[in-house]
């Protein structure tokens, strides 16, 4: 999926090491990451992107806070999920007037930075009906996510199974996981990546799914699977 992040932060070092924390999650996450910086809230309002998909707000700035700047540009109807950086923690309470998704103390640990970052990239995939463009001996498909059911492994190809169809293409299983992991699916078995939202019922070593099929879940992931699964579901109950 394609990321337009926007960073507004004065503290260049700062800005630096989350520029780098930004491509690193692009490198691990598979997703495509463009980055735009400002040094301050006037520069930002000046010449805000239509394009920004996340906002990430250092509060502390010149005349023109991060604070100033979020309920701006939440007054001009943009609803781009915002995450603020700050040294101070009692500035988290302000964070309700523009709907923040975060706020991260600094300095920031990469690792925290990167669940909040997977948990909107994953919010916004929803909002974005994510389309897998496949191809395949019959042409190209266009695949909404939110139609697929499963993807099984099958030799040198994998089959998506999505609305009572299934389609076959050539490309490993791995490659679809990485394509939808972020959307709410997960490897249940080396032949299977399944969608969590057509989870009917879980087994000691098998996962029942919408239309009845019943598909394996490995020993060595089960552990795994259910800690994501709790993960996905208190997303779907709490956003």
């Amino acid at each position: 999926m394609n990321l337009n992040i926007i960073i507004c932060e004065d503290e260049p070092e700062h800005l630096i090491q989350v520029v780098g924390f930004l491509k690193r999650f692009g490198q691990e996450s598979g997703h495509t990451i463009q980055i735009v910086t400002f040094s301050s809230g006037e520069e930002l309002l000046a010449d805000y992107p239509d394009t920004a998909d996340i906002l990430i707000l250092d509060i502390r700035m010149g005349d023109v806070s991060g604070m100033d700047a979020a309920r701006e540009i939440r007054r001009r109807g943009k609803n781009v999920p915002i995450i603020f950086l700050t040294s101070l923690a009692q500035y988290a309470l302000e964070g309700y007037d523009v709907q923040a998704v975060s706020f991260l103390l600094k300095p920031v640990p990469y690792e925290t930075l990167r669940e909040k970052l997977t948990l909107v990239a994953q919010r916004l995939a929803r909002e974005r009906g994510h389309i897998l463009k496949l191809k395949n001996n019959m042409g190209i498909c266009l695949i909404p996510v939110k139609d697929i059911d499963y993807v099984e492994a099958q030799k040198h190809q994998v089959i998506v199974c999505h609305e009572g169809k299934k389609d076959a293409f050539l490309l490993p299983i791995s490659q679809m996981e990485d394509e939808l992991v972020s959307d709410g699916f997960f490897r249940c078995h080396k032949g299977y990546l399944i969608n969590m939202k057509r989870i009917r019922r879980i087994e000691a070593d098998a996962i029942l799914m919408d239309g009845g099929l019943s598909v394996p879940l490995s020993r060595h992931r089960r552990a795994e699977f259910l800690k994501a699964f709790d993960a996905f579901m208190g997303e779907q109950m709490y956003g």
